[in-house]
């Protein structure tokens, strides 16, 4: 069995810059895909997501993976199935790929193959290796939102006790965009741990 090894890039967020390098088996379905990005990046999974070969937000690419919806033919590309849809069929013949989350919000995320790797069926499964940044809290207005958070952090302005409060911070405490730390990867690692089986899902 092969396993890919990906860095995983949020778009858009530079300082500190916001990755996750993440193992995932060739079979796995881009349906349980996407659960491994949101519990590697602690998304919540409150949003719709996809996953789409453009390179550019409005210039069409050549096919999208979701979960089909009834609204999937307006869109310019056709619309492959992420329950049906494997990792093997699409990164077989390339190597990035994007993953949106949130499309209010619009994280867009770069998933890049590093590697593939020979494996055995007992250590075929995924985890996260490696990491760096803190994904913003969910719906604070993309990445625009997140630099005001951070910037009245960083000035302590008349605003940040509001933020604290929203992101449920206690009187005080600082939000730090820095930090992935061993700890939060073994709470990531304990979540996908609980995946089992990537095609089951």
């Amino acid at each position: 069995m092969i396993l890919y090894r990906f860095i995983i890039t949020l778009n858009g967020i530079d300082k500190p810059k916001v990755w996750r390098e993440i193992d995932a088996p060739s079979s796995c379905t881009f349906e349980a895909f996407a659960q491994i990005i949101l519990i590697a990046f602690g998304w919540q999974n409150r949003h719709l997501w996809e996953f789409n070969d453009r390179k550019d937000f409005w210039v069409p690419g050549k096919y999208r993976i979701a979960r089909p919806l009834p609204d999937d033919e307006e869109y310019d590309e056709p619309t492959l199935d992420a329950r049906k849809t494997t990792l093997d069929k699409v990164f077989s013949r390339r190597k990035t790929l994007t993953f949106l989350y949130d499309f209010g919000d619009s994280w867009r995320h770069t998933i890049a193959l590093k590697e593939k790797l020979e494996c055995s069926c007992g250590d075929c499964y995924p985890q996260c290796l490696d990491g760096g940044g803190a994904t913003p809290p969910e719906d604070c207005g993309g990445t625009h939102g997140y630099e005001l958070m951070k910037e009245s952090f960083k000035n302590q302005d008349e605003e940040v006790d509001e933020y604290r409060e929203w992101i449920g911070l206690r009187p005080g405490q600082d939000w730090d965009a820095f930090i992935f730390s061993a700890m939060e990867r073994r709470y990531v690692n304990a979540g996908l741990n609980q995946l089992c089986d990537c095609n089951s899902q």
